[in-house]
């Protein structure tokens, strides 16, 4: 059974195997190899695991994990929906450039690591799908819809029967000789109409 370390000293050995693997990914390190860069001894390492396979899980899955909690943290610091979930898919698609294509690669190759990939992906779609719920409670329940705002570049709250402009067009077009301004439409009959062209 491993021993365990004391904290600070576990997670900067996990912070600095995390950056080798991160830049050259798993399969072409050895043990010996990654024991000698860190300045360390193997039975270090295997202390903080019992094998290279266990470690390589160990390393990706505090990755991950990481990853995931930072992104949901900030998240929960954005006020919309909107800016929920897209904060959400930006912040982990800044902690997936952090890995080379060779550590994704054998994330996705390796079986006990993908296992991990495949578990923390359906905690990333739980959290994104608890945004949405969230998001069409609020819209259903509440007297008011969104709309997408094209000066805003967001989505906001319109009452029903609000005047909306079609963001067809953003500017006005000739027909006929004449200029046509932007036309208005009631939401629900604009809605209505949409529905009945499908």
């Amino acid at each position: 059974m491993p021993q365990r370390q004391d904290p600070p000293r576990r997670e900067l050995l996990l912070d600095e195997i995390e950056a080798v693997v991160l830049a050259e990914g798993f399969r072409g390190l050895r043990v010996g190899d990654l024991a000698s860069r860190l300045r360390c001894s193997r039975s270090t390492l295997y202390k903080l695991s019992p094998s290279k396979a266990e470690l390589m899980r160990l390393v990706f899955a505090r990755f991950i994990n990481r990853a995931i909690d930072d992104a949901q943290a900030a998240a929960e610091r954005e006020h919309t929906l909107e800016d929920k979930i897209m904060r959400f898919l930006l912040t982990l698609q800044r902690w997936q450039a952090k890995g080379s294509l060779s550590f994704w690669g054998d994330a996705r190759d390796l079986d006990l690591v993908a296992g991990v990939l495949d578990e923390q992906s359906a905690r990333g779609y739980r959290i994104l799908q608890r945004y949405m719920d969230e998001g069409l409670r609020t819209v259903v329940s509440g007297p008011q819809t969104l709309r997408f705002s094209p000066t805003s570049g967001g989505w906001q709250r319109v009452p029903p029967g609000t005047l909306t402009y079609s963001t067809r067009r953003a500017q006005p077009r000739r027909r006929n000789g004449r200029d046509c301004a932007i036309r208005r439409v009631r939401h629900d009959a604009y809605a209505a109409g949409r529905a009945g062209k499908r």
